[in-house]
C-alpha cells in the first residue's frame, strides 16, 4: 500500500511526526484546481489503484465526485465527518489522526 501526505511548506522539521508509510512531498500546486489539474489527469487511474487518498477538501469532492471512489483503492473524505465550523476546514491533526488509524486498522 502507498500513501502520500501532501504538505504545503516545504518541510516537516519534527521527524517523531513522520512514519515509514508516509512519504512527505511538497505540494505541485498552490489551489485546489491546479493540484487537481497537475495531478489527476486522464492519464493517472492506473498510477493511483494502489493510493489511499485521505482528503480534507470538500471541493475535490465537488470537482471529481463519483469518480474518486474508481481512481483510487480507498477513499477517505475525513471532511465529511470532521468539518470544523468555528475555523472553516478540517484541522490537520484529525486528518493525521484519520489518516493513521485507517492505516493501522488495514495493518490487523
Amino acid at each position: 500500500m502507498h500513501v502520500d501526505a501532501t504538505y504545503s511548506s516545504e518541510s516537516i522539521e519534527d521527524s517523531s511526526l513522520q512514519l515509514p508509510w508516509f512519504k512527505c512531498i511538497v505540494s505541485s500546486a498552490s489551489s485546489t484546481m491546479e493540484f487537481l489539474r497537475k495531478n489527476l489527469d486522464s492519464n493517472i487511474g492506473e498510477k493511483l489503484r494502489d493510493t489511499v487518498f485521505v482528503n480534507s477538501n470538500p471541493m475535490v469532492d465537488h470537482v471529481l465526485g463519483a469518480r474518486l471512489e474508481k481512481l483510487f483503492y480507498k477513499y477517505i473524505p475525513v471532511w465529511r465527518n470532521h468539518w470544523d465550523s468555528k475555523i472553516g476546514t478540517v484541522r490537520p491533526e484529525v486528518t493525521y489522526y484519520v489518516a493513521l488509524k485507517n492505516l493501522f486498522k488495514k495493518a490487523r
